[in-house]
């Protein structure tokens, strides 16, 4: 009977929308409610997609449940391609690629039984690649100073050709002390050097 006499008031739109907010508020007729398939089918339907997002976003706040839903969106091919033409989206995830690969890195070098043998081909790559380094430099100098035969510079080009020595001089005095001693760190002056400061 009170039921009826609701419903005939609420024959109203804006009446049942009014009625119908007031006693959503109440937490527990809302979660009987959403225990309805239809009712919780009818209010999906309903919803405009940034009511949808808001929705989302309300139930996800716990980072496990966000990662897992994202994970399973992102299965879906025209989503995966919708984020990924998001610049910021594709940072983060680029990020978190780095960082993860960064952590599998250093988890080898501690727990994998060859990883001492990869850091001897580590080291070993390292020393060609400074080899390469002196071979390059070596090379093009060779070729590019007996280029400069009868050649006069302007005062600006001297000036430059002379702070480029200057700063290969550094990078190489450099290099020796790092392979008399070890040290590989870089002082300011050095650093502000060769940022051509």
């Amino acid at each position: 009977m009170r039921g009826e006499r609701i419903h005939d008031l609420a024959v109203d739109e804006e009446v049942a929308v009014e009625v119908t907010r007031d006693v959503l508020r109440r937490p527990q007729v809302a979660a009987r409610l959403m225990e309805d398939t239809e009712v919780r089918r009818a209010v999906t339907e309903a919803q405009k997609p940034e009511h949808r997002v808001e929705a989302v976003q309300s139930v996800v706040k716990d980072d496990v449940a966000a990662a897992k839903l994202a994970s399973d969106v992102l299965r879906r091919p025209e989503v995966a391609a919708r984020v990924a033409a998001d610049p910021t989206a594709r940072h983060a995830v680029n990020r978190a690629q780095a960082e993860l690969s960064r952590q599998a890195a250093e988890a080898f070098r501690r727990e994998s039984p060859v990883a001492r043998a990869v850091r001897h081909i580590e080291r070993t790559e390292e020393f060609v690649d400074l080899l390469g380094a002196f071979h390059r430099f070596v090379g093009e100098a060779s070729k590019a100073v007996p280029r400069m035969r009868d050649r006069s510079w302007s005062g600006d080009e001297r000036e430059v050709l002379r702070s480029n020595i200057g700063r290969a001089r550094a990078v190489l005095d450099w290099m020796e002390t790092a392979v008399s001693t070890g040290r590989v760190d870089m002082d300011e002056e050095l650093a502000r050097m060769l940022r051509g400061e």
